[in-house]
């Protein structure tokens, strides 16, 4: 690894910023996490001609641009600061500085736009120690982790991003892009924790049930980021189908969209719905069919009414296991096992069999008038191989593979 000191002014940042040519969030890199109060008091550093910290960036010669370009290593909080006040998406205020009584009372309610010829060339020519560093990615890795760990603590899941750029890491990513204002809107997560990558860390959460079943979600996350580096395609994408399933489930279908009015919303009442269903529904080979929507809904709704401290039953015990015991095993396992216990009887259990052999094919085609059974379709079929056999009831709705219920209905 090689290391070179130079400086940067912050017109020289600017300038590249806007050729695209810096990455400040390459796949090692945590999301932005800091406040208006530190944003504020770094623009009032800069204007007072205070130094901030050194940058570390990784230099990459790109072949086909011909020229440098950079991803940031440690400093990424004080150059998209900077960037944003530039841009005018953030104004400097008293009430959001730290030491408010250092605040200039002339820079109140002031974006960059605002300030005079003298404050724009101030900041626009500031200069940043900046070390400039060559290496591998395991490297340059391994040099985030030790910058961070000794200034910000990272939390656990900001580490092992850190560190894991494979299949499982693609697919949390992807989950958590498509659900984040989800999530949010139905107050299972705030926005500061969205910033700490508490959105990849649910999706994390709900693959590793889907995966090993309930077990220690924080050993088995970074397991899973290991098992998973390279994962089977069509398991993938299962497994994305049936989060998708899941969450919709809860959220749209059986909430209407009102999961952030009750006791669920909470992340480990959230994170107990999904592993009942997900169980249900997936794993164990269940059907919850639409005329049971209703009853499952009235259920939960009554239900979460009587989670409280001087309850009794069952609204008392799924209390004093969240309350006392939180995300243990335990208490995960007895939340679902009261799930278990109010909502089994709404579902069917499906046919393990999915398809039909090749020899009841056969007698089906011997017994057809060779048309499609579809009162839509009526289409003549013409040979053996464009004939095909589907349920009466569709299997995932509880649909029987028994034979002699089929006959009479095939399309």
């Amino acid at each position: 690894m090689q290391i070179t000191n130079t400086t940067w002014t912050i017109q020289y940042i600017k300038e590249n910023h806007f050729l695209g040519i810096i990455n400040y969030q390459p796949d090692f890199q945590r999301r932005s996490v800091w406040s208006e109060k530190q944003k504020v008091y770094l623009i009032d550093t800069l204007l007072n001609d205070f130094s901030i910290p050194k940058v570390y960036v990784r230099q990459i010669y790109d072949e086909q641009r011909g020229g440098n370009i950079y991803e940031i290593i440690d400093g990424q909080q004080r150059l998209t600061t900077i960037m944003a006040f530039l841009n005018g998406e953030f104004k400097l205020s008293k009430k959001r500085h730290p030491k408010p009584e250092y605040f200039d009372y002339n820079l109140e309610d002031k974006y960059f736009h605002d300030l005079s010829i003298d404050q724009k060339k101030k900041i626009i020519n500031y200069t940043i120690s900046v070390d400039l560093v060559e290496g591998t990615k395991e490297e340059i890795t391994e040099m985030f982790l030790r910058l961070n760990l000794s200034n910000t603590s990272l939390n656990s899941l900001e580490i092992i991003n850190s560190q894991y750029f494979g299949d499982f890491k693609a697919a949390v990513s992807t989950l958590s892009e498509e659900f984040i204002e989800k999530f949010v809107e139905n107050k299972i997560l705030s926005a500061s924790s969205i910033k700490r990558m508490g959105d990849m860390s649910l999706v994390s959460s709900c693959l590793v049930f889907q995966l090993y079943g309930i077990t220690d979600k924080q050993k088995k996350i970074e397991t899973a980021f290991k098992d998973y580096d390279s994962w089977d395609e069509d398991s993938m994408d299962t497994s994305k189908r049936e989060f998708r399933k899941i969450f919709n489930l809860i959220s749209e279908t059986l909430f209407e969209s009102e999961l952030r009015t009750t006791k669920f919303n909470s992340l480990n009442g959230f994170l107990s719905l999904f592993e009942f269903f997900h169980d249900y529904l997936c794993k164990r080979n269940f059907s919850l069919q639409k005329e049971q929507f209703e009853n499952v809904r009235e259920t939960l709704y009554w239900f979460q009414l009587n989670i409280k401290q001087d309850g009794i039953g069952v609204g008392k015990e799924w209390f004093d296991c969240t309350q006392q015991g939180g995300d243990t095993l335990n208490s995960r396992h007895k939340r679902k096992e009261i799930l278990e216990s109010l909502l089994r009887d709404f579902f069917n259990k499906k046919d393990l069999r999915r398809s039909f052999s090749k020899d009841e094919r056969k007698i089906a085609w011997n017994s057809s008038d060779r048309r499609c059974q579809n009162p839509k379709c009526n289409k003549l079929i013409n040979s053996f191989e464009e004939f095909d056999l589907d349920h009466i009831i569709p299997f995932d709705r509880g649909g029987t593979n028994e034979f002699i219920k089929c006959t009479n209905s095939l399309y």
